[in-house]
C-alpha cells in the first residue's frame, strides 16, 4: 500500500488550532481504557529519564511514579498542557503545520502518542522526527481507539477498521524510514570512490583516530549507504526551503544574509570510509558554501576559488559595516561577492587542523591545499600523505615518499609552517616597548 495524499484528507481542513481553540479537559477514553494505557506503561516507562508525550493534551494516563520534572508535553492547546499534572514542561505546536520537533537528537528515552496518531497528515514526517529525537533503544509507544473527532481524523483512518489500524501505523514506520531514500535508483548512483589498495593505505594510518574501520564497500552496500547519506541532506535541503519560503512570505528575503555550509563532510564509503575522523579527503574537506543576500550580493555568482570558513566572520562583519579586528585571521569575501573584484581568485592556498578531536586516540594533524596540490601531516607520526589533485582528483597515489615530489613537499610544508606561527594567539596587545 502506498501513502497517497488523498488519505490524509479531513472533512474538516480548517487550521488545527481553530478547531482546538476550545479547551477540553477530558480524558479521551473511558476510565478502563485509561486505567489500562496506565498499567501498560508502568513497567516500560523509566524512572529517571526524560519521556515525551507527544500530542499530549489534559491527561497523560501515565503511573503516578513518574514525577513530572521527566516528562515533556507538546500538544496543541496551552490551557489543557497547563492543566495536565504530569507534566514538568510543555511545548504549544500544531504538528500538522510544523512537524519539526523543537528538540536536538536523542533527547528522550521513551515517546508517547496517547489517542491521536489518526489526526496526523503528515505521520511519515513525524516518525522522522521522532526517531531523531529519541535515544538509541529508545521506544515510541503509541495507543489508539475507536474514538476520535471524526472531522479531524484522517481519511484513512475511516477507511480502514481496527486491525488494519495496525498495518497502518506500521506502515508509517516502513514509509519514514524509506521516502527519501526511495527518491535514488541504487543502479544510477555512482557508489563510494574506492579502489582495493586503499584498505592498505589505511590501515597504514591505523594509529591515527577515525570513526570507522576501512573495509570494501561491497561489504555494506556502499551505494545503499550514501542513498542514505544523500537522503539526509535532501531533508535538510527541504527544510531548509520552508525557511527560505516563510522569508519570502514575510518579506524579509531581499534583506537576509543566507550562509548554508557546513563544518565537515561524511566518507560515506570513500577511499572505505564512513562517517569523520582525522583525514583530510574532500568528502570531508570540501564542504558546500552559498552565500545569498539579495540587497548586496551579485546573483548567480559561481567561482572555484580557495576559501576557508574563517573567511565567514570577516565577510559577516564587512556586509553590517563593522570593523573587522587585526586578529581576525580570515579573508573578507565581500569584495567578491558585491562584484568588486575576479572572482576566480580569493586566496593562494587553504589549511585545516585535527587536534584531538575525538576520544580514544591522540591524533592532531593539518592539511595544506593549494589549487594543484594537497599535503597532509600526522603530526607525531611518521606519516603523511601528497596527492596531485590536477593527475589524481580521487586521492588514491600518495606521493609523499616519491622524491621526485620532495621540493613540492617542503615548500608546502613550509608554507603551512609559516600560517601555523602567524595564526597563534600573542595576547593582549602590546601598550610597551616590551
Amino acid at each position: 500500500m502506498k501513502l497517497s495524499p488523498q488519505f490524509f484528507r479531513r472533512l474538516d481542513e480548517s487550521d488545527d488550532t481553530l478547531f482546538y481553540s476550545q479547551p477540553r479537559i477530558t480524558k479521551h477514553v473511558d476510565e478502563n481504557a485509561s486505567q489500562a494505557i496506565t498499567e501498560f506503561l508502568r513497567p516500560i516507562l523509566p524512572q529517571n529519564e526524560l519521556i515525551l508525550d507527544l500530542m499530549s493534551s489534559a491527561y497523560s494516563h501515565f503511573p503516578l511514579t513518574i514525577e513530572p520534572k521527566n516528562v515533556v508535553g507538546l500538544g496543541l492547546n496551552q490551557t489543557e498542557l497547563e492543566y495536565n499534572s504530569m507534566l514538568g514542561e510543555f511545548y504549544v505546536q500544531n504538528l500538522n503545520h510544523n512537524p519539526v520537533l523543537p528538540f536536538v537528537d536523542q533527547t528522550f528515552s521513551v515517546v508517547v502518542i496517547t489517542v491521536s496518531i489518526q489526526y496526523l497528515i503528515q505521520p511519515t514526517l513525524v516518525f522522522q522526527q521522532i526517531n531523531r529525537i529519541l535515544k538509541h533503544n529508545g521506544l515510541l509507544v503509541i495507543f489508539y481507539s475507536n474514538r476520535m473527532f471524526p472531522t479531524k481524523a484522517v481519511a484513512v483512518w475511516h477507511q480502514n477498521n481496527q486491525d488494519q489500524k495496525q498495518d497502518l501505523i506500521d506502515k508509517y514506520f516502513q514509509v519514514a524510514e524509506n521516502e527519501l531514500v526511495d527518491r535514488f535508483d541504487l543502479d544510477q548512483l555512482p557508489g563510494p570512490l574506492f579502489q582495493p589498495s586503499d584498505l592498505k593505505a589505511q590501515n597504514r594510518l591505523s594509529a591515527i583516530n577515525f570513526q570507522s574501520k576501512p573495509t570494501d564497500p561491497a561489504d555494506f552496500n556502499g551505494k545503499l549507504y550514501q542513498a542514505k547519506y544523500w537522503a539526509m541532506i535532501e531533508l535538510i535541503d527541504e527544510n531548509v526551503g520552508r525557511i527560505m519560503a516563510t522569508l519570502e512570505e514575510s518579506g524579509q528575503r531581499d534583506n537576509t544574509i543566507i550562509i548554508f555550509t557546513s563544518d565537515h563532510g561524511d566518507m560515506t564509503g570513500d577511499h572505505g570510509l564512513r562517517l569523520k575522523g582525522c583525514r583530510f579527503y574532500e568528502a570531508l574537506v570540501r564542504v558546500p558554501l552559498i552565500i545569498s543576500y539579495p540587497e548586496k550580493f551579485e546573483s548567480g555568482l559561481r567561482t572555484d576559488a580557495l576559501v576557508e570558513l574563517t573567511d565567514l566572520v570577516p565577510t559577516l562583519l564587512d556586509a553590517a559595516n563593522l570593523p573587522i579586528p587585526n586578529r581576525v585571521q580570515g579573508h573578507s569575501l565581500w569584495p567578491i561577492l558585491s562584484g568588486q573584484t575576479n572572482p576566480d581568485y580569493h586566496r593562494d592556498f587553504v589549511r585545516s587542523e585535527f587536534y584531538q578531536a575525538l576520544p580514544d586516540k591522540t591524533s592532531y594533524a593539518t592539511m595544506i591545499r593549494d589549487r594543484r596540490y594537497k599535503l597532509v601531516n600526522y603530526h607525531g607520526h611518521n606519516l603523511g600523505e601528497l596527492f596531485d589533485l590536477d593527475t589524481d582528483p580521487g586521492e588514491f597515489n600518495n606521493l609523499w615518499d616519491d622524491d621526485s615530489y620532495a621540493d613540492i613537499r617542503f615548500g608546502l610544508m613550509k608554507r603551512s609552517f609559516d600560517s601555523l606561527a602567524m595564526a597563534i594567539d600573542i595576547g593582549s596587545p602590546r601598550i610597551s616597548g616590551y
